[in-house]
């Protein structure tokens, strides 16, 4: 159901409409990642779309930012609390289903054939819709041959709602009723939702007459007569009928109703519901059945249901516009302990993007703290591999999905921090992909494509994709690939980012230690970890005592990049991955003739057929990057773009002396013409061992962050290290990236 949504809509608003087209954007929905609460990336007055159980549909409601509430969408089936109509969400009643995942690049049929990936029928009540969207979701919906009907009243949506939660609530129990002989030999065999009219319509009208008197008190939320005459019992029986006819073949899912069952069998349930009691204990003990006078039910709590929310926390990450939900954590062993109010001694190992930007947010959360980075460059360098990031801020391609939807908080996290977001040329990227990219179908990633060779020279006048006989048909898909515009993507230089989150942090209270290099670590109790460090001009194998030296801290942040290896800072498992980048400068005698007209690039230009990459900063210096195999983060073996550090051929070349700037050339000849080679910049990047980012405690008192998209996400998982570090809570986001995964032993 999610995929529809996120695959189908627009926004209903014609002036957001054009504005979309004129960047490019194809006005594609952005998924909400686990653990984001809603309201923070889209904007105010657009639907956000909620196809979750309805289980969760109360907390979701809660941890949507306020001035967003009423724009909250509610599809799927549930009774809608009352809070609903206090800020006149949209709220639907569904009709009809989504029998696959909806993409891109398989256009929506009407599904009456059974042949596109909506169910609907004719016979089928339409689905109802009710509060501030309703008629953008009904216009929606009837494109694609779904039958609407909007109503003007909170009761009366919750009136089908309540009809609806009856049908599914007595439609499983029967079709899988093991008690009943339908004289087939296959005697357990389920009915379908028809054979239960055709075969146990006396059995249904009984269980409807037990669990009536419990809709009525669910759904009527006044004393209108209007209301009450809707709801009878010659009403309940048409619709169920009608409902069931529309979809005869269906058989509700045993699995999926037992998992639900609070929100289903649960809400209806009292201890006078003899013949509802005698079914559910084909699936229960009696035991389990723990009957109430307040029509409720406690069989079986599923765990998301029994679970307490005593320990659930949202944090406000201000700086990048986010709020996050997480857990308490409960273990002091993996807290800073102590009083928010008491200064703690953090100890931060790498001062580049990601160390820098943890002392920063650190720093912002708790100014009182003593905040330490030890970093072995010198202080006017801000560390090889930031120099030698091509810095493209992406989520392109960046697999599985998940990463994709953090790198795309990364993205948020730039256009929102309030250090760097001036610094970011927001350009838009020109992608060619020589097989058609899977990931541009699956939608919640603004883009527009594939393009024509005409639409490719509006985007970008200089560039130059069919040098070398490549030949561009006007469909965009061709022998020469797939060429993709993605408008939410830009560059940034990544020594003046960090440079200017160091200078921040330092007037925050910040000490950069510059120059030094780690060489020992003792945890010395559950309170104080000692830290050795020396000059980094120091023999450390003919070094002294003297020569080093010991600080004392209550919690190391190892953010040390390629040395997280080492085992006294994190033991991580990286793959090797070298790199390298060239900077291009005017030539001195263009630069010269001030008069003579420049070429200036508009986009930031890759393209995987041709292993070619470009780009122009804001100072007018190029970038350029290529000639081997390309790697991004998330899946370290793949052939196509996706990583920052694209440019920079992280897998061995073909000719490491090749010069970068002449192979991408081809691709924008014009603009760089008048440019020629200033330094090639080496550096063997930070890659863990399965491509992706590891973040969270390593140990008591040692938490480890690194990441190959170091630059798009170091500014996000700086903030989120600092909310786990000064809340003592997990984040829910960070889950599936915590070092636990990797076998790392210590003594």
């Amino acid at each position: 159901m999610g995929s529809f949504w996120l695959i189908h809509h627009h926004h209903h608003q014609q002036q957001q409409q054009q504005q979309q087209q004129k960047n490019g954007d194809n006005g594609i929905a952005i998924a909400c990642p686990r653990g984001v609460c809603p309201g923070y990336l889209s904007p105010p007055g657009s639907p956000i779309y909620v196809a979750t159980p309805s289980a969760a549909w109360m907390q979701i409601y809660n941890d949507t930012n306020t001035s967003r509430r009423s724009d909250l969408c509610f599809v799927g089936n549930g009774i809608h609390p009352i809070e609903f109509l206090v800020e006149d969400c949209t709220l639907v009643v569904p009709h009809f289903a989504v029998l696959q995942l909806c993409r891109h690049d398989d256009p929506l049929q009407m599904g009456n054939d059974g042949s596109g990936p909506i169910q609907t029928t004719h016979r089928s009540p339409p689905t109802v819709i009710y509060g501030k969207h309703a008629a953008s979701v009904a216009n929606i919906l009837q494109r694609h041959g779904v039958n609407t009907r909007i109503v003007e009243s909170f009761s009366e949506i919750r009136l089908y709602a309540g009809m609806k939660l009856l049908w599914a609530s007595c439609m499983w129990l029967l079709c899988h009723d093991r008690s009943f002989n339908n004289n087939n030999k296959y005697k357990h065999e389920p009915l379908t939702v028809r054979q239960v009219h055709e075969q146990r319509q006396a059995d249904l009208d009984r269980l409807v007459d037990e669990l009536f008197p419990s809709l009525q008190d669910l759904v009527i939320v006044n004393t209108k007569k209007q209301q009450s005459k809707l709801l009878s019992k010659g009403t309940i029986a048409d619709y169920m009928r009608n409902y069931s006819q529309s979809i005869p073949q269906a058989i509700p899912s045993k699995d999926l109703a037992l998992s639900e069952f609070q929100e289903r069998n649960g809400v209806f349930f009292n201890n006078h519901q003899t013949y509802h009691r005698q079914l559910l204990l084909q699936h229960f003990t009696v035991n389990d059945v723990d009957m109430t006078s307040n029509n409720t039910s406690s069989i079986i709590r599923t765990e998301s249901s029994s679970k307490s929310n005593d320990d659930r926390v949202t944090v406000d990450l201000d700086r990048i516009g986010l709020k996050v939900s997480g857990t308490r954590v409960r273990n002091n062993k993996y807290t800073v302990q102590g009083p928010a109010s008491d200064e703690k001694r953090v100890i931060i190992v790498g001062g580049g993007m990601m160390g820098s930007s943890i002392a920063l947010a650190l720093a912002s959360r708790r100014p009182h703290w003593n905040i330490t980075v030890i970093d072995e460059s010198e202080e006017y360098d801000m560390g090889k591999t930031t120099n030698s990031s091509w810095a493209w801020l992406n989520a392109n391609n960046k697999q599985p999905k998940s990463y994709q939807a953090l790198n795309q908080l990364g993205i948020h996290a730039w256009k929102n921090h309030p250090s760097i977001r001036h610094l970011v040329s927001w350009l838009g990227s020109l992608v060619r992909f020589r097989d058609y990219p899977d990931f541009v179908a699956d939608g919640g990633y603004p883009l527009e494509g594939p393009l024509t060779s005409s639409r490719i020279a509006q985007l970008e006048p200089l560039s130059n994709w069919n040098a070398e006989d490549t030949t561009t048909k006007d469909r965009g898909d061709n022998e020469g690939g797939y060429t993709f515009f993605f408008p939410d993507e830009g560059c940034v230089d990544p020594s003046a980012a960090v440079r200017t989150i160091r200078q921040e942090a330092r007037e925050r209270g910040v000490n950069f230690k510059c120059g030094h290099t780690v060489t020992n670590l003792i945890y010395k109790n559950e309170i104080d970890i000692i830290l050795s460090i020396q000059n980094c001009g120091s023999d450390r194998e003919t070094s002294t005592p003297s020569d080093q030296t010991e600080i004392t801290a209550d919690l190391i942040v190892s953010a040390a990049g390629c040395g997280i290896s080492n085992k006294i800072l994190g033991g991580i498992p990286l793959l090797h991955r070298p790199g390298r980048i060239e900077y291009a400068a005017l030539k001195k005698t263009t630069s010269n003739q001030g008069s003579k007209k420049r070429h200036h690039l508009r986009r930031i230009l890759v393209d995987a057929v041709r292993s070619s990459h470009v780009l122009q900063r804001s100072n007018g210096e190029i970038v350029a990057g290529g000639g081997g195999k390309l790697e991004f983060g998330g899946s370290s073996g793949s052939d196509s773009p996706g990583s920052e550090n694209e440019g920079t051929a992280d897998a061995p070349q073909s000719s490491d002396s090749a010069s970068l700037l002449e192979l991408a050339s081809p691709l924008a000849p014009l603009a760089i013409a008048d440019f020629e080679s200033k330094k090639i910049s080496h550096a063997v990047r930070p890659m863990p061992k399965d491509g992706l980012p590891v973040v969270g405690f390593q140990r008591p008192g040692l938490y480890v962050a690194v990441t190959h998209s170091g630059i798009t996400l170091g500014p996000l998982l700086a903030e989120m290290a600092a909310a786990e570090i000064t809340e003592s809570v997990s984040l829910e986001t960070l889950e599936s990236y915590r070092p636990t995964r990797f076998a790392t032993t210590f003594t």
